[in-house]
């Protein structure tokens, strides 16, 4: 049985692990702050989606240092 295997550089300026809904909703915040590309990881071929986020706290737009 032969396994067919591809080295594959894949260039990120963020990586999520999981891609259960935490994940996701970690993925669509990212994106709400940042132009970078962001990895998702995740093991099972179906991806959830985050529809509708609605923020009950007003999130920083910087983050202290």
């Amino acid at each position: 049985m032969s396994q067919n295997t591809q080295n594959q550089q894949i260039d990120s300026t963020y990586v999520v692990i999981g891609g259960g809904i935490a994940g996701i909703s970690c993925v669509e915040t990212l994106k709400l702050y940042t132009t970078e590309p962001v990895l998702l990881i995740s093991e099972s071929p179906i991806v959830k989606v985050v529809t509708d986020i609605k923020f009950y706290t007003k999130p920083n737009q910087t983050h202290p240092t």
